[in-house]
């Protein structure tokens, strides 16, 4: 567990909102702890609704397009977000024991196609968006004039190269 060495010691707030779950992740020097009371304050708090949090903890999102706000110490929660998007949690298995299995398996499924369908729509609206700079406002350039373009400097500065060899030769 090296890379949790640098969390030792410290404590982050997990609130879901709309369901009112809040978890606190306690960071020992060998494991990492989940409990659901603390009496201390928190050096981070995360706080999202639970599809957000959802999409966020399986690196669908980052934090500031997440939906997720957070209060404390903002590089802890980042590099906590970092962390847990390496690990692999079957995050429907734990909310099975709040829900139950059959509740559990259809917000699963309702969480992958909601944030299958976001991935589509970025993607799309990123081709989209570079289709319409490119073709319509002719304010980016296609690929192709780019190339033609680096051509060009590397023709003049062949020819520049070329010149400059010729006058030092004098």
């Amino acid at each position: 567990m090296p890379k949790l060495e640098r969390f030792y010691g410290k404590l982050i707030k997990i609130e879901i909102t709309g369901v009112n779950v809040h978890l606190y992740v306690l960071f020992h020097r060998d494991r990492v702890e989940v409990i659901e009371d603390f009496a201390g304050d928190a050096d981070a708090v995360i706080r999202g609704a639970p599809f957000s949090m959802i999409a966020l903890a399986n690196g669908h999102s980052d934090i500031a397009s997440a939906g997720v706000s957070i209060q404390g110490d903002v590089e802890l929660a980042e590099r906590f977000n970092r962390v847990l998007r390496q690990v692999d949690i079957d995050w429907e298995e734990h909310l099975s024991k709040i829900t139950g299995d059959a509740i559990a398996y259809q917000l699963g499924n309702f969480a992958r196609g909601i944030t299958g369908y976001f991935d589509r729509t970025r993607t799309r609206m990123r081709d989209n968006s570079g289709d319409y700079l490119r073709d319509e406002t002719t304010q980016v350039p296609h690929d192709w004039e780019v190339e033609a373009f680096c051509h060009q400097v590397d023709d003049l500065r062949d020819r520049v190269d070329a010149l400059a060899e010729k006058l030092s030769g004098r």
